[in-house]
């Protein structure tokens, strides 16, 4: 659900509002639209809480919160 809304805003961003966020795209962050139209045009990963633990586990990245498996 969370991910049909997030399309549908962006797309709705994109098509209605294409002046301001090309204003954006120059001047505040490069590649805004591109990313945007990337986020509407893919497929979201689907995991459990578990496999996204997993994964936090297995990589590098370094943070102050420290993932923790649920009881």
């Amino acid at each position: 659900m969370a991910e049909a809304l997030l399309k549908y805003t962006f797309a709705a961003l994109l098509k209605e509002r294409e002046e301001d966020l090309a204003f954006f795209d120059q001047r505040i962050e490069k590649g805004l639209v591109a990313k945007l139209k990337g986020i509407v045009g893919s497929e979201f990963v689907h995991l459990d809480y578990g496999e996204a633990i997993a994964i936090l586990e297995r990589s590098n990245l370094t943070s102050p919160i420290r993932a923790v498996r649920g009881t």
